[in-house]
């Protein structure tokens, strides 16, 4: 059976009326009394909705924030294209997790500022798989930085191998397994 239009109508309605009331309320400093739960799940409705100024609103008007709360709001930020706005609450945050961290070296990949990513990831205290895997998408960056580790590790060694891999460039790939024994 087919969905009828209006479901979709009514759902489309229904959401944009919701938004219009919560940011009337958030507005309005309601978004100091709410849960963090609830006020996070706003931030991120606003975001995904391209409103990430209205998403700001309600995260600066939050009581506590939590570290994912900082993070969904520097991922709305990212998502919405607006890297230097989610560097600026990055550089604000005052414990960053490995997710934030991750969040921002992706960010800038996806901006193709992979020589701002090489510098986080450089002073990065949890160096990670999935920090370095999104450098590894501007491969000749990736393994400038992978040369200038002193001891890589086998998750280093992976990586970048992979990321030749992935790269389409088997030569390379089988050259530095080589070289890691």
């Amino acid at each position: 059976m087919k969905p009828d239009p209006s479901t979709n109508q009514i759902k489309s309605i229904y959401t944009t009326t919701n938004l219009f009331y919560t940011r009337n309320a958030y507005s309005k400093n309601y978004a100091k009394n709410e849960d963090m739960v609830t006020l996070t799940k706003t931030i991120s409705d606003y975001s995904l909705k391209g409103e990430v100024d209205h998403a700001r609103k309600v995260f600066d008007q939050m009581g506590h924030k939590g570290s994912v709360s900082w993070n969904v709001m520097i991922k709305g930020y990212i998502e919405n294209n607006r890297i230097g706005d989610a560097r600026e609450l990055f550089d604000e945050m005052p414990k960053k997790s490995p997710f934030s961290w991750s969040s921002m070296i992706m960010g800038y990949s996806k901006e193709r500022k992979t020589h701002i990513a090489l510098k986080l990831f450089i002073v990065m205290p949890w160096k990670n798989v999935v920090s370095w895997t999104a450098i590894v998408t501007a491969i000749e960056d990736a393994w400038r930085l992978f040369k200038e580790i002193p001891k890589p590790n086998s998750i280093s060694w992976s990586t970048i191998i992979s990321g030749f891999q992935q790269n389409r460039l088997a030569v390379k790939s089988l050259d530095v397994f080589k070289e890691m024994f």
